[in-house]
């Protein structure tokens, strides 16, 4: 039988096998909890929040009647950020296929 915990926020030893949880003590009112629970989870706070305005102005941005010029300066940063990418992966993928033949080429003695 595990030993009781005391008032004062300190408890005494358990038994071996056991253990002791100790609950934090509850919000007292609703937006308090809230704001700890944002406080805690911020970075995902902002990224949720970040993906349905990204989400609400593409949609609004679909809507408006763009000349060929101003949709080429917009498709010019993705176009550049694709080609980084595939300058980025093709060797990662390469060097693996490598390394990989490599280490199941081994030679019994």
């Amino acid at each position: 039988m595990p030993a009781e915990a005391t008032g004062d926020g300190s408890a005494k030893i358990p038994m071996i096998g056991t253990t002791v949880t100790r609950l934090a003590e509850a919000p007292r009112g609703c937006w308090q909890g809230f704001l700890k629970w944002m406080k805690m989870n911020l970075l995902l706070v902002l990224t949720i929040i970040g993906v349905l305005l990204g989400v609400l102005i593409g949609f609004l941005a679909r809507m408006g009647d763009y000349t060929d010029d101003a949709v080429a300066l917009v498709s010019f940063p993705g176009d550049i950020l694709m080609r980084m990418l595939k300058m980025l992966i093709l060797p990662l993928i390469i060097s693996s296929m490598i390394s990989g033949k490599m280490s199941s080429n081994t030679r019994y003695q």
